[in-house]
């Protein structure tokens, strides 16, 4: 794992309902959270830290059948929302896969990588696992690079 690709790893963060605009916006949020945490670990993330021009991310959340984007699908069977849901209030529990693209087409820099994976749960209910808590990139038989998003409470 690159030296860029582990900082993935050591940065903290809590996901929230906060929209960002800019990777500028986020970058600071994210800096002033880590120095609040006391973060002593390497965690700047200004290099690039996935040289792909996509990347399927792939997390576990609380969702109704509606708060699927267009971008996301399910990594259940088909059917899955035809059962009665897991919890009447946060509806069904469910692993997803969404497809991230930079903004370059090319790579993704680190603060703009874990901007997007913040964004793309933003309709989602992490339920007691709102911290990031890393990442682990690998490929599928397709070659398709998969970054496996871990939270925690």
């Amino acid at each position: 794992m690159s030296k860029h690709l582990e900082r993935l790893n050591n940065i903290y963060w809590s996901f929230s309902k906060k929209y960002y605009n800019t990777v500028e916006e986020f970058k600071k949020d994210i800096e002033e959270y880590n120095i609040s945490c006391e973060n002593e670990k390497e965690w700047r993330l200004d290099e690039l830290v996935v040289n792909e021009p996509s990347i399927e991310m792939q997390y576990m959340a609380w969702v109704h059948p509606e708060d699927i984007l267009p971008n996301e699908e399910l990594r259940e069977d088909e059917d899955y929302f035809e059962q009665e849901p897991d919890d009447d209030e946060y509806g069904y529990q469910v692993e997803l896969a969404a497809t991230l693209l930079p903004d370059n087409g090319k790579s993704f820099l680190g603060y703009e990588f874990l901007m997007k994976v913040h964004i793309q749960t933003l309709n989602k209910d992490l339920g007691d696992d709102n911290f990031y808590e890393g990442v682990e990139i690998t490929r599928n038989k397709d070659n398709t690079a998969i970054a496996y998003i871990y939270t925690g409470g």
